[in-house]
């Protein structure tokens, strides 16, 4: 019985070893997200403004995708995905200290517990009573992170409220949840992220548009005209424009690809269909999930 004894100490002196070199690199880590901290604030400074939040959701999305890339073994990589989640969170958090706005109603457990595994223990959530009012709450914290439901028919559209906030740095930065198991044909995140950080590029992202269009215009030609400028499209909402007998509407589009600006996008399906798109607004977007199939 001694040398099982043996063996089985040996290996628990192995596993202690391992923790405390985990311990050591996530120290050193901390030190140097330290360091990140004060060479944006150095930044800021020099551009005479300030350092903004911290939250960049494509350089996560960069980071486990790379993780992904080199898994293996029997531990669960959603495990995994949850761990680095929570250091990547306490640590944004050092940098620049953030909160939650999130929708109060039938989905709020949803809501907290999806921004609790992706924004980490630590992170203060509060409930609002509505889409719109994370909206507003989000326009006027440039730190904070509303969650809003991913748009659609019978969905409050939170989204015109965004749009009169774009030219003060709004947008929607992230979907949630990153990683997860669905079916092939299931497209759309449950969760939308607005924040005052931008819209960056990881590689893999949809990007959300709004046009403006005359409203005659038929459903099918307007779907050609995106298709032909970008797969994957998808109609997701729609609402007329103002006024009693509008003659416009505004529709909310999926586009697949990391859109940095949309006025090239609009010249040229005005030059295909002259009068018909009269602005075409970008909302933002977020990096595509990692999929468990």
């Amino acid at each position: 019985m001694t040398e099982p004894k043996n063996k089985l100490q040996q290996l628990r002196k192995a596993i202690d070893d391992i923790d405390d070199r985990l311990h050591d690199l996530l120290m050193a880590r901390a030190d140097l997200a330290g360091q990140v901290r004060a060479a944006k604030l150095d930044a800021s400074a020099d551009e005479g403004g300030d350092m903004g939040s911290a939250y960049r959701p494509a350089r996560e999305a960069d980071m486990l995708r790379r993780l992904k890339s080199r898994h293996r073994g029997a531990l669960p990589f959603e495990s995994v995905a949850r761990i680095w989640r929570e250091i990547i969170a306490s640590l944004t958090q050092l940098q620049a200290p953030y909160g939650l706005y999130i929708c109060g109603g039938a989905d709020l457990m949803a809501f907290h517990d999806i921004g609790r595994f992706y924004y980490g223990a630590s992170a203060r959530i509060e409930v609002m009573a509505d889409a719109d009012a994370v909206v507003a709450a989000a326009a006027g914290d440039p730190l904070g992170l509303g969650l809003v439901p991913f748009p659609g028919p019978g969905v409050e559209p939170w989204w015109l409220r965004v749009m009169p906030r774009l030219d003060r740095g709004l947008a929607i930065i992230a979907g949630l949840p990153f990683f997860r198991s669905l079916p092939a044909n299931r497209h759309n995140p449950s969760i939308l992220v607005l924040s005052h950080a931008p819209f960056e590029p990881s590689g893999d992202d949809t990007s959300l548009l709004v046009a403006e269009c005359a409203a005659g215009l038929d459903e099918a030609e307007f779907m050609a005209l995106l298709d032909a400028e970008a797969g994957g499209s998808a109609l997701l909402d729609r609402r007329p424009g103002e006024g009693a007998e509008p003659t416009t509407e505004l529709r909310l589009v999926r586009l697949s690809g990391y859109i940095p600006d949309s006025q090239d996008m609009l010249d040229r399906l005005n030059s295909r269909a002259p009068g018909q798109i009269k602005a075409l607004t970008l909302l933002g977007g977020y990096a595509n999930p990692i999929r468990e199939e």
